[in-house]
């Protein structure tokens, strides 16, 4: 007889899924410097760690999150954190790529995160992932359903 499977089972795989639809979408170029603002739980470090990225910086204003991104994942790349928005963090340096996810829905304004991006960090590549908060098993594009 199978095992029965937990939902927490089936939001795992549905998140893997997921991941390797992102990974095999999002590719950071080599060399490059990446700036995440809010990485959340580090759900992307899969694809940092096996991208051949140069520097990782994330800003994360959870505080629990940002130190389990610090203190409990190995970062491939050299790997800086910041515990603040991305209103209050400040770049020291030039990222070729900004990379988001499920931050839209947390704004008062998506429009000033997006002119923020623009006009002050300036990266070449911009990667905003906007589904929010969703039953990924039933998500259509991991093809699977619950």
């Amino acid at each position: 007889m199978a095992e029965e499977r937990t939902q927490a089972d089936k939001d795992r795989e549905g998140w893997e899924d997921y991941l390797d639809i992102v990974g095999d979408f999002v590719k950071l170029p080599s060399n490059s410097t990446v700036l995440e603002i809010a990485p959340g739980n580090g759900a992307y470090q899969r694809l940092i760690n096996t991208s051949d990225i140069k520097k990782y910086i994330g800003v994360e204003p959870f505080t629990p999150w940002y130190e389990h991104l610090k203190l409990d994942i190995v970062w491939t790349p050299e790997a800086e954190f910041h515990n603040c928005t991305y209103e209050d963090f400040t770049l020291n340096e030039d990222v070729d790529v900004v990379l988001t996810a499920g931050l839209f829905y947390h704004l008062a304004s998506p429009i000033h995160f997006i002119e923020t991006i623009a006009n002050e960090y300036k990266p070449a590549l911009l990667y905003v992932e906007t589904i929010g908060h969703v039953d990924i098993g039933n998500m259509h594009a991991t093809g699977k359903t619950s």
